[in-house]
């Protein structure tokens, strides 16, 4: 019985394996029209050795504004709904963060400091000092960062979607989190259509996704590298502003997505209560998806802020 169960998972193995070798990725088909969200161009500069990718929109006298976007996805996936509403009142300089979109991806283990430190110089060969920073996700707790290793460099602080304690990410423990990431990370080596197509239909049941953009979210899901996304997620997973976050000094306001599945609201309510003095913007109904679902009250509420 055992040496039929290894033949029969042998076999099952060298079928798969076929599978993955000679046959040709299939793309799944949307209804047209498929058009580019929002067609803004970019323009690459160097901070060190890292070419980085900036997309810059708004009057260039208008107040700057830098936006940080969050894990695994580049800017404009994750600000398409919102840059054209806060170009209104401000200069929205954008970037792809190291290992997203189009700016150089570094095969490193690294730490989120690392990438505050990317951000600062940035900063200095644009000449933004000081700069307010919208951080989401991943790109707040890059934020927080950047503002205590670069106090210099930062005006205000707008926290969103984000925590000072990512092992409550999800809900998740600490020890609970690198096991479930090992486990999602061995299934992006799937087809990547499979997690792809997967991912987009989840964004698209949120309302995340409009259907005229399904094409392109599709094919931007599909170009992420899963090890980089993977590499970020194991840094976030190491990385606790809990015991320094209340002594940055910043003015600042934390924007909560009420039904995030992601970041944990209860984490995001923990965030605002160790800033002294923090302003707090509750988006009712909003997941962790609310930059795209719920941009016109994200807008609202950092305008309002910040002028």
């Amino acid at each position: 019985m055992a040496s039929r169960m290894r033949r029969l998972l042998f076999r099952l193995g060298l079928a798969w394996l076929a599978w993955l070798l000679l046959t040709r990725e299939r793309h799944p088909r949307f209804a047209p029209p498929q058009t580019h969200p929002l067609r803004v161009p970019g323009r690459t500069v160097f901070v060190g050795d890292l070419e980085v990718f900036v997309r810059e929109v708004g009057d260039p006298d208008a107040p700057p504004l830098l936006l940080l976007h969050g894990w695994g996805d580049h800017s404009l996936v994750v600000f398409h709904e919102l840059i054209p509403l806060l170009a209104r009142h401000f200069r929205v300089i954008a970037p792809d963060l190291r290992n997203t979109g189009k700016t150089d991806a570094v095969r490193d283990p690294y730490e989120l400091a690392d990438v505050a430190d990317e951000i600062a110089g940035l900063i200095d060969v644009l000449r933004l000092a000081p700069v307010d920073v919208l951080g989401y996700s991943m790109g707040g707790m890059v934020t927080q960062e950047l503002v205590r290793r670069h106090p210099h460099l930062v005006g205000r602080m707008v926290l969103a979607g984000t925590a000072s304690t990512p092992p409550n990410v999800g809900g998740l423990a600490r020890p609970l989190a690198p096991m479930v990431i090992a486990l999602i990370r061995a299934g992006e080596r799937l087809p990547r259509t499979v997690p792809t197509t997967g991912r987009t239909r989840w964004m698209m049941s949120l309302g995340a996704i409009r259907p005229e953009h399904q094409r392109w979210a599709w094919t931007q899901h599909a170009s992420r590298d899963p090890e980089l996304y993977w590499e970020a997620g194991l840094a976030v997973g190491r990385w606790d502003s809990a015991d320094w976050v209340g002594s940055l000094g910043r003015e600042t306001l934390v924007v909560i997505n009420t039904r995030d599945e992601v970041v944990a609201p209860r984490a995001q309510y923990e965030l605002a209560a160790r800033i002294p003095g923090a302003s707090v913007a509750e988006i009712a109904g909003a997941f962790h998806a609310g930059p795209i679902t719920h941009a016109e009250r994200y807008a609202s509420a950092i305008t309002d802020f910040l002028a």
